[in-house]
C-alpha cells in the first residue's frame, strides 16, 4: 500500500504533464488548420484528406469530470 501511495502524487504530475501537452498539439492543429484551409481552399479532394486526417477522437475524459459520460460523435472538421 505505501508503495502505491507514494506513486500517486507521480501518476497525478504525469496526466497533468500529458494534459498541457495535449493543449499544445490541439493548438498547433488549429493552426495548421488554417493554413490548410488558406492554401488548399479551391481543392475539395486536398482539403478533404486533411478534414480526415486531423479529425481523431477525444478529448477523452474520465467518468468524474464535469461533461464525461454518454456517447458523443467527435467533431467535423
Amino acid at each position: 500500500m505505501e508503495g502505491s501511495r507514494a506513486g500517486r502524487p507521480e501518476h497525478v504530475g504525469a496526466s497533468g504533464d500529458l494534459q498541457a501537452g495535449v493543449a499544445e498539439i490541439a493548438e498547433q492543429v488549429k493552426v495548421l488548420d488554417r493554413l490548410v484551409r488558406s492554401r488548399f481552399g479551391e481543392h475539395a479532394e486536398l482539403r478533404g484528406a486533411w478534414a480526415s486526417a486531423r479529425n481523431v477522437l477525444g478529448p477523452f475524459k474520465p467518468k468524474g469530470e464535469p461533461g464525461a459520460g454518454g456517447s458523443q460523435a467527435p467533431k467535423a472538421a
